[in-house]
């Protein structure tokens, strides 16, 4: 059973968004890093296409069973569609980025080993820790099989609904895993969670690094040593992004700044660079047809000065 949990949250949560991704980079060329774009971008899609069903849901008072199991085969089909219909992109894409897996060499393998760690330990102190108040939603979401109608720590109903949990009602989404699979909505939280988020952090990070560094394996992996770094010793305030991550990694907060924003930044500079790229192309293009010109001039001048002589 737990086997079957851990393969249905990585497939909800990792496998979902890589195939929704491919919508996207199908129509770019494939580089090592395809594979990361693919999951950040379907990670976004993901979360946007939640949201926009959800929140009608909690305004209409649709059951939370219908939602979720209707959610999840919508993701399904649409899943399974774009997978047949870009299964050779994602051949090229996994093959390519395997490919340059062996350029990492042992650095690449510490900071494997690095980030192995930074999910270890919150899973590691936290597997036993209480309730919280997203673990609270859930269990009262999966119990009385409505959204956001019921108090999670009194159980009486609620009057009206708060603007800021139908606009980030990130526990409905756990809430999905939760009530498919029957695992502990703390469990959940504290033990797979982090593993899922961490792991996209690092990812979006390495996005980065790859637009910056133009591709340049070794100072990739020198800037994805010192994130790791700054990760793991940014302990100096409960407040900081750092300890976000590693301790609260399931909240809005952290998703947004540690995942989604960097994976943005990383896009945008990516669509500004290619026009630069291409500009650049383009002028030097334009030079040559000037440098082979100047060399005729040159040739008939020759042939001038050869029939004069």
């Amino acid at each position: 059973m737990v086997i079957l949990q851990i393969l249905f949250t990585t497939a909800f949560f990792v496998i979902v968004p890589c195939i929704l991704g491919s919508f996207w980079t199908v129509r770019r060329p494939v580089t090592p890093h395809t594979v990361f774009v693919m999951l950040l971008s379907g990670l976004a899609a993901m979360l946007a296409l939640f949201e926009v069903i959800v929140i009608p849901c909690v305004l209409l008072g649709v059951p939370y069973g219908i939602f979720c199991w209707g959610f999840t085969i919508f993701l399904l089909a649409l899943s399974v569609f774009l997978l047949v219909r870009n299964r050779k992109h994602f051949i090229e894409s996994f093959g390519k980025l395997l490919r340059n897996l062996n350029g990492w060499g042992f650095a690449g393998i510490f900071v494997l080993i690095l980030i192995g760690v930074q999910i270890f330990v919150p899973v590691w102190f936290r597997a036993n820790t209480g309730w919280n108040p997203t673990a609270a939603v859930i269990q009262t979401s999966i119990s009385t099989d409505t959204m956001l109608k019921f108090d999670a720590y009194t159980g009486q109903q609620l009057s009206g609904l708060q603007l800021s949990e139908v606009i980030f009602p990130l526990p409905l989404l756990y809430g999905i895993v939760s009530k498919i699979t029957g695992i502990s909505p703390a469990l959940l939280l504290y033990t797979l969670m982090p593993a899922v988020w961490i792991s996209f952090a690092y990812a979006a990070q390495l996005m980065t690094a790859n637009v910056l560094l133009d591709g340049k394996q070794r100072q990739e992996t020198v800037y994805m040593f010192f994130v790791c770094m700054l990760t793991m010793f940014g302990f100096y305030s409960n407040r900081s992004l750092f300890m976000k991550l590693l301790q609260e990694s399931y909240t809005w907060e952290s998703i947004i700044f540690c995942i989604l924003i960097p994976s943005a930044a990383a896009l945008v500079l990516t669509a500004v660079k290619k026009p630069r790229a291409a500009a650049s192309g383009a002028t030097a293009v334009k030079k040559k047809p000037s440098s082979a010109a100047s060399g005729q001039t040159a040739a008939r001048k020759r042939r001038g000065r050869r029939k004069n002589g």
